[in-house]
């Protein structure tokens, strides 16, 4: 009768286990499907806004099902020195006229607003600081949360080499990430 009562315990506990690490697997799954994609443009849009300013744009299309919300993005350049210790990084962070759209839209393609894209907008003169011969490297980061789930996201795309990624032109309206000339 022990014995009896003791397998049954060990059955009821690795049961348990088991149904709770399956449990825990299935939600984790569950809940990758629910947090945030979002693209960010591989080129950045070189053109002259409606009062005549230099402008320099990179843009984001929130790909998922669902808005996202709470968004912050930053434009950083990525300066190599040399110290005595030796090589470090310094980043030094470039102004985007707007940096926290609340709100993007669910992504629809019938959407005709395409409220699930964003541009953001630099008039700082990104040509005149970024030095392809010094290795310096422009990074744009976003994170925004899923509406649903409310999970984080966190996104980034590495500029390398001027000469190929700023672009002179307009993003193409809705879900396109290419750059027209007009």
């Amino acid at each position: 009768m022990i014995e009896f009562l003791q397998n049954n315990y060990l059955g009821i506990i690795v049961t348990g286990l088991f149904t709770s690490l399956i449990s825990a697997i299935l939600f984790l799954y569950i809940l990758s499907l629910l947090r945030p994609k979002i693209e960010i443009s591989p080129e950045i849009s070189k053109s002259i806004s409606l009062t005549n300013k230099l402008k320099y744009t990179v843009k984001v299309i929130n790909k998922t099902r669902f808005d996202v919300y709470d968004i912050k993005a930053q434009l950083h350049i990525i300066r190599k020195c040399q110290t005595p210790s030796g090589e470090i990084e310094k980043s030094e962070l470039i102004e985007l006229k707007r940096d926290d759209p609340f709100i993007l839209g669910k992504f629809d393609k019938k959407d005709v607003n395409a409220d699930y894209a964003f541009r953001f907008v630099t008039y700082i003169d990104l040509e005149s600081i970024w030095t392809d011969d010094n290795n310096d490297i422009l990074k744009f980061r976003v994170i925004c949360k899923h509406q649903i789930s409310g999970v984080l996201g966190y996104f980034q795309q590495k500029y390398r080499v001027k000469k190929s990624v700023i672009k002179t032109g307009e993003f193409k309206a809705g879900n396109l990430m290419e750059i027209y000339n007009k």
